[in-house]
C-alpha cells in the first residue's frame, strides 16, 4: 500500500508480509476445520470463528474454501 511504500517497505517486503499473512489465516482455517471435523465445536461456533478470521486476516471471500 502507499502507507507502507511511505514507511519505506518495498515490494517484496510488501509481499513477504501479505504472503505470511495469507500463510497464518491459511494454517488457522485448516485447524478449525480440524475442530469441527472432530465435533468439538458446531457449525455455528465454525462460521463465527471464520467470519471473525476473515474479518481479521481482511480475507473479502471464501469462494476458494
Amino acid at each position: 500500500s502507499l502507507i507502507e511504500q511511505k514507511q519505506g517497505k518495498s515490494k517484496s517486503e510488501q509481499t513477504k508480509i501479505t504472503d505470511r499473512k495469507l500463510w497464518e489465516y491459511s494454517q488457522q482455517l485448516s485447524m478449525l476445520a480440524t475442530l469441527l471435523q472432530r465435533k468439538m465445536i458446531t457449525q455455528a461456533e465454525y462460521d463465527k470463528i471464520k467470519r471473525r478470521l476473515m474479518r481479521d486476516y481482511k480475507i473479502a471471500s471464501d469462494i476458494l474454501t
